[in-house]
């Protein structure tokens, strides 16, 4: 009984540990869009700024975080998030 729920807990562990890169951003851009349904800006963009350190060019989190700068007044910050999304979708 005792190695059933050994080979049950390897294989858990195995699965989470096999998440591919898509799988870990798409779960940033979800928990982040979540904390902007409830209005905390500071975790969305802390969540989106993850999704894009796994993917620079993720362009749905580049525009996420850039709308949440815009929303908190930081322009400069939006700009540069916008302009990183023309970049790889002219």
């Amino acid at each position: 009984m005792n190695s059933k729920w050994l080979v049950v807990l390897f294989f858990l562990f195995t699965l989470v540990a096999c998440d591919s890169e898509d799988d870990k951003k798409g779960r940033f851009l979800l928990k982040g869009n979540e904390k902007l349904k409830e209005n905390d800006t500071k975790s969305a963009i802390d969540f989106y700024s993850e999704a894009i350190k796994i993917d620079p060019e993720f362009v749905d989190a580049l525009y996420n975080r850039g709308l949440v700068y815009q929303r908190n007044n930081r322009l400069d910050d939006a700009i540069r998030d916008y302009g990183a999304v023309l970049t790889v979708m002219p």
